[in-house]
């Protein structure tokens, strides 16, 4: 059944009310009407039934539709005006679906875009750059770069930038590249845009829901553009909604102004010190991103310095993180840091164990080696809680860590060889091989590449003979081959 709009319904109530005799004889042809179509159900009780579920359901799927298309038209780059007018009219005509709203939202944007001046003249290499950010509601950009600007400079997406704002004689201008390849000078312009919802031509797709197109707004290639060209990040990625165009007005005001206040206390600083200003005063969730975004920047020095500074004062939930970008940019110091707590009889922590994983030298595995040889598993769980420890972080090592981790495996097997010798005696009970010796004895295998006669189908027993096999191999040939020299220099891979 066909719904008609809420100016149809108001219609028929003027007309009704200027003929009253007509009126009670409708009325009377109605109730009979009722009472034949729906015997169960009183007319009084139709009449004051809500929409039903059908109908509602009917109006979402329209509207949908209507979205879609619009979608698609918009970066087809269809007029404003037509497109305006034909949202307008599906927002009517399905006035009961739970979209509407977004769709207003929307159409408001679409209106605003209509409402604007348009450019002077066509883009180009003399373009101001009020006029340029005039000219994004026309433009079809790489939503993509709108939606999630890059945090790492050497990420696809800061490819992108770099290289469409380069070859803008070959490709149609894009004012959005333009105003990237302008550089710094445009950050307060685009600050100004911050709030600015005009829509553009680029549409993306929703992943929730019924993966609806998304519509950029300036404001998003606005923020889009101040991230990439500060290097700093404002926008928590965390957030559900990842354009900031349909964020709250209170949220928006309140990036604008952290960007704003960024702006007044760095306008005079160099940008990797700027990035700094930002790393110490904005979220600290977002500071490792930034401190990346240095790093791939070539901006070792000032990356280095600063992370040096926060892990001597030892303070934040990223302090693991910050520790392993301090040693992939040269410096031991979190590492040494480890042996001194060894020294002093204090413990260490998972996220120690996982950094020497990753970034250790022979003397720090040798260290764990004898964390390991000084543990007693059978009879202290703190012992044994240790080893199990070391024993699962060691399995994130790299690739090119893997054999500095043998001698580590290796001493698990030999201290817990009470747990496995007796497993050799057939009449021992057959109870589950330890599963912290099966992580060690797959992680020499995978290191070395031999099999020890051991697989993912063998018994107790056959694991057991396996562990003695290691041993045997080890004290034969297997020490001189991936044996630590404490000593030896292996220097970290630093910052590249």
């Amino acid at each position: 059944m066909q719904i008609g709009t809420q100016e149809n319904r108001s219609g028929l109530a003027q007309a009704m009310a200027g003929r009253p005799l007509a009126s009670r004889h409708w009325m009377a042809v109605a109730v009979g009407l009722c009472v034949i179509v729906q015997p169960l159900r009183t007319c009084a009780q139709l009449a004051s039934d809500p929409a039903s579920e059908e109908t509602k359901l009917a109006h979402d799927n329209a509207l949908l539709e209507a979205w879609d298309k619009i979608g698609v038209r918009i970066k087809d780059g269809e007029s404003w005006d037509v497109l305006g007018a034909d949202l307008r009219a599906a927002i009517e005509q399905n006035h009961l679906s739970e979209h509407v709203g977004r769709c207003q939202q929307l159409l408001a944007s679409i209106d605003a875009v209509i409402k604007s001046p348009p450019p002077d003249h066509g883009v180009t290499e003399q373009y101001e750059v009020a006029e340029l950010i005039q000219a994004l509601p026309r433009t079809t950009i790489l939503h993509r770069l709108a939606i999630v600007p890059n945090f790492y400079y050497e990420s696809v997406d800061q490819f992108v930038w770099d290289y469409y704002s380069r070859r803008r004689v070959t490709f149609d201008p894009d004012p959005a590249m333009v105003l990237y390849a302008r550089g710094p000078m445009v950050i307060d312009p685009l600050i100004e845009s911050l709030n600015d919802l005009r829509a553009t031509r680029s549409v993306g797709t929703s992943e929730e829901g019924y993966r609806t197109p998304v519509v950029v707004r300036v404001c998003d290639v606005a923020l889009a553009l101040i991230e990439s060209l500060s290097g700093c990040t404002f926008r928590e990625t965390s957030h559900a909604k990842p354009l900031t165009s349909e964020w709250s007005a209170d949220e928006r005001n309140a990036l604008e102004q952290s960007i704003r206040k960024w702006r007044r206390e760095t306008k005079s600083l160099p940008l990797p010190e700027a990035i700094v200003w930002q790393i110490e005063h904005g979220p600290e969730k977002l500071r490792i991103q930034m401190i990346d975004t240095l790093i791939a920047r070539k901006q070792h020095d000032v990356a280095l310095s600063y992370l040096q500074k926060v892990y001597e004062q030892g303070a934040g939930s990223d302090l693991p993180q910050i520790a392993n970008r301090l040693v992939q940019a040269g410096s031991r110091e979190p590492l040494d840091h480890i042996h001194r707590l060894v020294a002093e009889g204090k413990g260490i922590q998972r996220d120690m164990v996982l950094l020497i994983a990753h970034y250790g030298e022979p003397r720090d595995f040798q260290l764990l080696v004898r964390l390991v040889e000084s543990s007693e598993p059978n009879t202290s769980r703190g012992s044994a809680n240790l080893v199990q420890m070391i024993v699962e972080s060691l399995r994130a090592a790299k690739d090119s860590q893997a054999m500095l981790a043998v001698p580590v495996h290796v001493a698990v097997i030999r201290e817990m060889q009470d747990d496995w010798s007796v497993l050799l005696e057939s009449s021992s009970p057959r109870h589950a091989f330890p599963p912290i010796l099966d992580m060690s004895i797959y992680a020499i295998q995978r290191a070395t590449g031999l099999g020890f006669g051991v697989n993912d189908e063998s018994e107790t027993f056959d694991r057991a003979r396996g562990a003695k096999a290691i041993l045997t191999w080890w004290e034969g040939e297997g020490e001189g081959a991936y044996g630590l020299e404490q000593n030896k220099p292996h220097a970290p891979v630093g910052i590249r």
